[in-house]
């Protein structure tokens, strides 16, 4: 049985400022519509409506969230590190069974032992890296929300781990949009989250986005056929392997 720890720490301030950063470069200069990425962080940052908009450079809005968050750090420290506390209990009871059920329909085992770490912050949304298999998660969340980020997130780290297996991974850098292997992670959740299985530890319901469950291909949603595939598939390797071939054809009506 493979062995791992989960680990609830505080976020540093850089860590989380770039994130911030990251998101509202993404909102304002790429096309990506999978998420209200603006919308979100105005949600956790109402602060900064009206300070942050198209024509200011990397650095001027790296300047104006710094200035932001770090103000927010200072107030809200002591109550960030007894949510640590309180998480981490949290997540060793409830997440730690959860874990080894992924690893069963995953069919994976790890020769050394894993370190999930989750940062806690000012964040969302709630960014994820599955090569250091590393997430973040806003402090002042419901236990029902902190639970279901978190298996959401590790369940992205798992199937990249099984993925690299089966196929290798020479990149440096995790997939991310619009990588197909991006989408797999995304549109696997609902399948492998709500399977009985899951289901049975911890009773949260999970949901891919809400963009995904808008698509139609051939009369049919998005999330429904990757849930068809699912329930039809033989192994875990044949879903993964039918998922992927139909993202592959489709991404273009994504």
């Amino acid at each position: 049985m493979s062995s791992f720890k989960i680990k609830i720490v505080k976020s540093d301030i850089d860590r989380n400022v770039k994130v911030i950063v990251d998101t509202i470069m993404t909102a304002l200069y790429e096309e990506n519509d999978t998420l209200p990425f603006l919308k979100r962080v105005l949600k956790v940052f109402p602060e900064l409506e009206n300070r942050v908009y198209k024509g200011l450079t990397y650095d001027e809005i790296w300047e104006i969230v710094s200035e932001c968050i770090k103000s927010r750090y200072e107030k809200e420290d002591a109550v960030i590190q007894k949510k640590i506390e309180y998480f981490q209990i949290l997540a060793d009871d409830k997440l730690t069974p959860v874990v080894h059920k992924l690893l069963d329909i995953f069919k994976i085992e790890y020769e050394k032992e894993l370190m999930f770490t989750c940062y806690l912050g000012l964040y969302n949304p709630f960014p994820r890296n599955v090569i250091l298999k590393e997430c973040c998660i806003h402090y002042d969340v419901s236990d029902e929300v902190f639970l279901r980020s978190f298996i959401h997130e590790m369940d992205h780290m798992i199937l990249f781990d099984k993925w690299k297996e089966m196929y290798g991974y020479e990149e440096e850098n995790e997939p991310t949009y619009p990588d197909v292997l991006w989408y797999l992670e995304e549109l696997i959740i609902e399948p492998t989250l709500n399977d009985a299985r899951i289901q049975n530890i911890i009773p949260i319901k999970h949901e891919a986005y809400a963009s995904f469950k808008n698509i139609y291909i051939n009369k049919k949603s998005l999330t429904e056929q990757i849930q068809d595939f699912y329930d039809k598939s033989d192994t875990i390797e044949i879903f993964l392997n039918d998922t992927y071939r139909y993202i592959e054809t489709y991404k273009h009506r994504f």
